[in-house]
């Protein structure tokens, strides 16, 4: 799912281009497509994942866009919500 156009949550300035994807049965990877070309890929469980997206305030623009299955999709956007509702100091200790 590309989410180039996206900018995080408060009107932050725009950041590098974001890949994400899901993977079949958990996880995934986020790739950060950085100005000068190279490419940042980062694995995560389907916390992480969330957590990293949520992070980007790119949450719900990879849910609507990322044409996953009817239960992948119920599965992932109750992790989204669930990490949502998470301090961020918290996150990572609760939310692996």
């Amino acid at each position: 799912v590309q989410l180039r156009e996206a900018r995080p949550e408060g009107g932050d300035p725009p950041i590098d281009g974001v890949v994400a994807a899901r993977f079949r049965g958990g996880g995934g990877v986020v790739s950060y497509c950085k100005p000068d070309g190279r490419f940042v890929h980062t694995l995560a469980t389907d916390s992480g994942l969330a957590r990293k997206l949520e992070a980007m305030g790119l949450g719900d623009a990879f849910l609507a866009r990322a044409g996953l299955c009817a239960r992948a999709a119920a599965v992932f956007g109750s992790t989204v919500r669930v990490v949502r509702c998470l301090e961020d100091p918290e996150r990572t200790r609760l939310a692996p």
